[in-house]
């Protein structure tokens, strides 16, 4: 950007921003003076679209930073509880009628924990037409898990309602699960799939809404026109495979043959495609005005995108052929950015430079705190 021939001209911006009035315009000047005058001029506390950032970049720093100190401070509001040991056999009576169990309240959360979970997930009928099934397959394989933890969640709490009860010895497994809840932290031995850093309230929410929608797979009538959230999936990414092998089954084409298609805004599926929902975008919005939509600007943190519809077709096709020149945008899991699942091509302004659009950090995101 800066080591071309517009460089020279005297309108010409050190940053490539869009909007006028974050536009950082070249020095006009050939001593040091006048550059260093130039440099004097600027606000002291610099703007992060003068790096090619977003407006709100420091904003999301910030909010990171109060979410890391809250979860630290419940760490530490949690670690002066601990477990009431058996008193001896001759001790005083009276402190044990006049004294309250500090597990009272804990036990009422836990409770409300069990009583909002389902009592357990039936698994899909298994048949010789459906085990030749990709699709089916990925959502056996999930039923499995969800299935598998919910009598592991449920388990712990009906140990750790018995011991605020009393009528469970406490033992180190539970002690330890009382520190993790008490500090509203997610249980190591919960923690079989990857997850956003959120409180065990959270994620407890979060896997009750993940069951839920196993429970609506299974009363589906077509598992491919089910219109899926695929940031429920315990590993999206065995889906976008299943898809892609369901497709080329049917096809009977090699899966290197299929490539795939993109369009946000579509919800009626046919026999090649998927609809999935709750997608969020970060860095840009989707503007659906016209024809077809495309990419447009945005000071937003994050943008909810229209449900979307996912397209296997042959790499020698015209309708592939079409998004070659679209920006390729990374999908992320959750809003952590720490595991990518696949990369779409999204159509983008002609007007925009494609290296704005990857200082603003734009990306797509399954999963994302409510």
């Amino acid at each position: 950007h800066l080591f071309c021939e517009e460089s020279f001209n005297s309108n010409f911006c050190l940053n490539m921003g869009q909007d006028a009035e974050f536009r950082l315009q070249s020095p006009e000047g050939r001593k040091r003076e006048q550059f260093s005058a130039w440099i004097d001029a600027l606000d002291a506390k610099g703007n992060p679209a003068w790096v090619g950032l977003p407006v709100h970049a420091e904003q999301m720093l910030r909010i990171n930073r109060a979410n890391h100190t809250l979860s630290r401070w419940l760490t530490l509001q949690g670690s002066a509880s601990v477990v009431p040991k058996a008193g001896k056999a001759g001790g005083s009576k009276r402190g044990s009628l006049t004294g309250s169990n500090p597990l009272d309240a804990l036990g009422t959360k836990v409770k409300q924990m069990l009583e909002s979970l389902p009592v357990t997930l039936p698994l899909m009928e298994r048949s010789t037409e459906s085990l030749k099934d990709p699709l089916w397959r990925c959502y056996d394989r999930e039923m499995g898990v969800g299935k598998s933890l919910l009598e592991k969640v449920r388990a712990d709490l009906d140990h750790l309602k018995g011991a605020c009860e009393g009528s469970v010895k406490a033992t180190n497994e539970i002690r330890a699960l009382i520190q993790d809840l008490n500090t509203d932290a997610v249980p190591k031995q919960w923690k079989k799939y990857a997850v956003a850093d959120i409180t065990v309230t959270e994620w407890l929410a979060d896997f009750n809404l993940r069951l839920q929608q196993l429970q609506q797979l299974q009363c589906a009538e077509s598992l491919q026109r089910f219109t899926l959230w695929m940031g429920g999936l315990f590993f999206p990414e065995a889906f976008l495979t299943a898809s892609r092998q369901a497709v080329a089954q049917m096809k009977q084409v090699s899966l290197e043959e299929l490539l795939l298609v993109v369009e946000v805004g579509a919800n009626e599926p046919d026999k090649e495609s998927f609809i999935i929902k709750g997608l969020h975008m970060e860095g840009a919005a989707w503007d659906v005005s016209g024809s077809a939509g495309k990419l447009s600007m945005t000071e937003e943190l994050t943008v909810a995108i229209p449900q979307t519809c996912l397209r296997w077709v042959k790499n020698d096709s015209d309708e592939y052929k079409r998004t070659l020149g679209f920006l390729r945008v990374p999908v992320y899991l959750n809003t952590c950015r720490s595991g990518l699942v696949s990369a779409f091509n999204l159509r983008a302004p002609n007007d925009v430079p494609p290296a704005v659009w990857q200082q603003r950090s734009v990306c797509l995101t399954l999963w994302t705190k409510s």
